[in-house]
């Protein structure tokens, strides 16, 4: 019995080769392996597609937090602007009552 290369079938997971996937799956699977080795390696399968997805979601979500993060820096900027705009308002109104 041929072991299954986890490690390369997660590194192709998160690469997106899909179509290597699945060949290298179904090479495994179609070999004489018993119904618990071919149990074993689809478990062993969601587990590793499950820290892939996971992987993914980490990355989108540190994505859409640096995303607000930088909203956040331009609204911050866009106030300063505005208040400065007000200042300069005031100060321009005091000067024509003098």
């Amino acid at each position: 019995m041929q072991k299954l290369n986890t490690a390369d079938l997660e590194n192709m997971m998160k690469e997106g080769k899909w179509d290597k996937v699945e060949a290298m799956l179904d090479e495994y699977l179609a070999g004489e392996l018993s119904q618990e080795d071919k149990g074993e390696a689809y478990v062993t399968f969601a587990q590793l597609y499950a820290r892939v997805n996971n992987h993914f979601s980490e990355q989108y979500l540190n994505s859409m937090n640096e995303t607000l993060d930088a909203l956040r820096k331009i609204k911050s900027k866009e106030a300063e602007v505005d208040s400065q705009i007000d200042v300069a308002k005031v100060q321009e109104k005091i000067q024509k009552m003098n």
